[in-house]
């Protein structure tokens, strides 16, 4: 498909950039070697200091169509190079491409089309193949995504349907949703595709593979960091926001009250196994002062965080209270007669956010 005569890109590819001259060639490469031409690829770093920036000039220099841009934002950070990206792209579809991911050839071409031939649709999301280092060290395995009626609550069950590459956005569409959580230091996709479902946007789910996803992330946020003081208290923020959004959207219903209020008592058995037990114990507060939770899972819970710390650093110990709390708090928010649909009716009277 060559059409790369026109002036104006067709999709706008948005990369963002920290210290990843190891990974980032590659990643452009893939855009460069697309069957289909009529993009622009804009590299956003974010004031990298390991010459990016030269590496990026003397491989791909020549080619127009990728734009090295250096993070003119206050804010540091994926999500703020990723809304100067947005600000920035002049196609008609974005799709935001993480820096250590490779693009199959005909990854663009068979996206526009889809997009091109559903004009009614928001976005469409693809599945991925992973790797480690090389493609094809982990095989033939691949992420196949469910249908669109069950991805708002896979992902309020941390089965995160697609991640950051999956989807192919039309930029009007983007700009209703207000782009990324700057804010945000984890979970920033997770926020971003939540919102835009409880948006009612139109979209499709394409079942065929079309890049490779690696799962080592060098440079990138582990998992460990997740369990940091304020990706902690992120978390919290982000949740307490989502249940207002829920009920605004008019979305909430008993399952997914017990998933976010699930997400919440692992939020507060996290403070409390890190020694911290009044933090894990005023998120419970919280929970019970809107009446997310029964009186029963209330004091079970400020029992379990008040001995989170005590368990003499058996992480073990601490472990199995960590399960039991979010077993109790999964059967005891499944009963009907604890958490009901007239239930929810109450709690949204009593949320004042």
């Amino acid at each position: 498909m060559r059409n790369s005569g026109e002036n104006k890109p067709k999709v706008s590819i948005v990369i963002p950039s920290f210290n990843r001259r190891q990974f980032l060639p590659e990643t452009i490469e893939s855009v460069v070697s697309q069957t289909f031409t009529n993009w622009e690829c804009l590299v956003v770093d974010d004031r990298s200091t390991d010459d990016t920036g030269k590496l990026i000039q003397e491989r791909f220099g020549r080619d127009p169509r990728v734009i090295f841009v250096t993070r003119t934002r206050p804010v540091k950070g994926a999500c703020a190079c990723r809304n100067e990206g947005l600000e920035r792209a002049r196609g008609d579809y974005v799709i935001f491409l993480d820096s250590d991911d490779i693009l199959l050839p005909i990854a663009l071409e068979n996206r526009v089309q889809i997009m091109d031939n559903n004009s009614k649709i928001d976005f469409a999301v693809f599945p991925y193949y992973v790797f480690r280092k090389t493609i094809g060290d982990k095989g033939s395995a691949c992420r196949l995504m469910p249908s669109e009626s069950s991805a708002l609550d896979r992902f309020l069950a941390c089965h995160t349907p697609w991640q950051t590459t999956g989807p192919i956005w039309r930029r009007k569409s983007l700009d209703k949703i207000g782009g990324w959580a700057e804010d945000l230091p984890s979970w920033q996709d997770w926020d971003l595709h939540i919102r835009a479902l409880l948006g009612d946007m139109n979209y499709k789910v394409v079942n065929e593979p079309d890049y490779y996803w690696r799962i080592t992330r060098t440079g990138s946020i582990t998992w460990a960091s997740v369990f940091l003081p304020h990706h902690l208290r992120s978390h919290e923020q982000i949740l307490i926001k989502m249940v207002e959004r829920f009920w605004q959207a008019g979305k909430l219903n008993a399952a997914r009250l017990q998933r976010i209020v699930r997400l919440l008592a692992w939020v507060a058995a996290q403070w409390a196994s890190q020694g911290n037990a009044a933090e894990g114990v005023r998120i419970w507060r919280l929970c019970r002062k809107h009446r997310l939770i029964g009186v029963c899972q209330y004091w079970r819970g400020l029992v379990c965080f008040r001995l989170l710390p005590m368990s003499f650093g058996n992480r073990y110990i601490r472990r199995v209270m960590r399960v039991l709390l979010l077993m109790d708090i999964e059967m005891g928010l499944g009963r009907t007669r604890i958490i009901s649909d007239q239930a929810v009716e109450n709690i949204q009277q009593s949320w004042r956010l």
